[in-house]
């Protein structure tokens, strides 16, 4: 099957969207005022900023999960093949690997008086100890998994599955996300970065709006009672 081209998704809460992307483009456009003005502190707004993103993100998922699930149960077979539940299973496999090894070397480091005397050199505590560091290991790795599973459903259906509008935002989640990461390690108020950031939020906050489909709601009671009396009037 070809790449299917998607424009636009049923956004399901319209003006709690509405909203978080006011706020979202608000706090973006007092962002690059303060850079010029100072008339805030830049942690202060990058403090509220995170907590504004955090929201429209979850507005997002908010908005578009039904779309989203339907998208998914329509092209189930194409999305869900053998290349996903693989890439979760390795991932499993060698996240446990490597934080059971880490874990252990870890825990070899801890103490210097592993040995009871009570216990005829016996080593005191380890079994129970080795049983929990397996335990979170395995904890660790399956969301470890499941994490890598929502990661290549996101590439398969941004990047390989579909096209239109929806690669658009996918390529802007990413550079967004990568910028994120970038600050975190690198911290840093160079203008070229600012400037970077600045052009990544505008444009995927065009292309969301332009993503979100706001002709279906729910009928209210004067849309009952218009069709109502349309449906009389032509009896």
């Amino acid at each position: 099957m070809g790449k299917v081209k998607i424009n636009r998704m049923v956004c399901r809460h319209p003006s709690l969207f509405k909203a978080m992307w006011g706020a979202t483009m608000g706090w973006l456009v007092m962002s690059v005022t303060n850079y010029f003005g100072y008339w805030l502190l830049p942690e202060m707004l990058d403090s509220f900023g995170m907590v504004i993103l955090g929201c429209f993100g979850i507005s997002l998922y908010l908005c578009f999960s039904d779309a989203i699930h339907s998208l998914v149960r329509q092209y189930k077979e194409e999305l869900l093949s053998t290349t996903i539940p693989k890439i979760t299973k390795y991932s499993l496999a060698v996240s446990f690997v490597v934080l059971l090894l880490y874990s252990m070397w870890k825990f070899s480091q801890v103490g210097d008086d592993p040995i009871d005397p009570t216990s005829n050199g016996a080593v005191s505590g380890i079994p129970r100890q080795v049983v929990g560091v397996v335990v979170a290991c395995f904890i660790q790795a399956f969301i470890v998994s499941v994490f890598v599973y929502f990661i290549s459903l996101f590439l398969k259906i941004c990047f390989v599955q579909f096209a239109g509008r929806i690669r658009r935002i996918g390529i802007e989640t990413l550079l967004g996300f990568g910028m994120i990461g970038y600050l975190i390690a690198f911290p840093n108020d160079s203008p070229y970065v600012n400037v970077i950031v600045v052009l990544i939020a505008m444009a995927f906050l065009y292309d969301i709006w332009r993503f979100a489909d706001f002709q279906e709601r729910l009928l209210t009671v004067g849309d009952i009672k218009r069709e109502l009396e349309n449906a009389s009037k032509k009896e």
